[in-house]
């Protein structure tokens, strides 16, 4: 009996190590333009285009090479898109933190 309660533990931590370097974690993104700074969470998925707390966007992506956050509305066109620069990255402790403390 012992034996196979430690074989569930060691199950349950592979699954759970398999899920986090798996799944997109959310981050917590202190980003500008023209001198306004927003901070919101952002949670990168699986396909072409992440999501932005904030932002009722169509289109998002955050280009971690250029520091850029790319937030366009318009499904089809993409002709209203707005460039921020990614001023800070707090990671995903500072995500839930934040999310917790928000607001409604």
């Amino acid at each position: 009996m012992r034996r196979s309660h430690l074989i569930s533990l060691i199950t349950l931590a592979i699954v759970i190590l398999a899920i986090v370097l798996v799944v997109p974690m959310p981050q917590l993104l202190k980003y500008k333009s023209a001198n306004i700074v927003s901070e919101a969470i952002y949670w990168d998925t699986f396909g072409q285009s992440g999501i932005l707390s904030d932002a009722q966007a169509d289109f998002v992506k955050y280009d971690r090479d250029t520091q850029h956050l790319h937030i366009c509305y318009g499904k089809k066109e993409q002709t209203n898109c707005q460039d921020y620069r990614v001023i800070e990255n707090k990671g995903v402790i500072a995500a839930l933190f934040h999310w917790v403390s928000k607001p409604n």
